[in-house]
């Protein structure tokens, strides 16, 4: 799944704010739901800039495995995407802080680099597991027939009211 830089300037933006209120994507009409099977169907987001060229040594990594090439910056770890946003710095009780505000999401970058030119590629920079459909119900309240068939065929579709 794509996602654009025009509303996600840098991964980071849409790893925090999928970490605060999860994922919604829209489905194209046509598309086989039975291939989406709940906890073992995965879903792979695709960014214009998730791949930095050049490689950095990290501050800090999650990864226990790689942590050691990924702080040696001999091998690309997803931390380093963190460094290269646009981030508003100020000072609290720890020292410098940065942060990066985009809509109701503001997350706290563990460093900043200077920005040289970074030169960037598309690719893979979040995959999660698939849970379940949702259709968000008309104003009406009813399912559309294509839905309803879907969940009468066993698909995973919880019918929402808008919020």
């Amino acid at each position: 799944m794509w996602v654009g830089e025009e509303h996600y300037p840098f991964c980071p933006d849409y790893i925090e704010e999928t970490r605060l209120y999860g994922v919604s994507k829209r489905i194209p009409l046509g598309i086989d739901l039975k291939v989406f099977k709940p906890y073992e169907t995965w879903m792979c987001f695709i960014h214009p800039r998730a791949v930095l060229e050049q490689l950095e040594p990290v501050h800090a990594c999650p990864n226990e495995r790689r942590r050691a090439l990924h702080t040696a910056g001999e091998e690309r770890c997803i931390t380093v995407l963190y460094y290269f946003v646009d981030a508003a710095q100020s000072a609290d009780s720890r020292g410098t802080v940065f942060e990066r505000t985009i809509g109701d999401t503001t997350y706290t970058v563990p460093k900043l680099l200077p920005r040289q030119g970074e030169k960037y590629s598309p690719g893979i920079f979040l995959r999660l597991p698939f849970s379940h459909f949702e259709y968000i119900l008309p104003a009406e309240g009813k399912v559309d027939v294509r839905v309803q068939k879907a969940m009468e065929d066993g698909i995973n579709i919880i019918a929402v009211k808008d919020q």
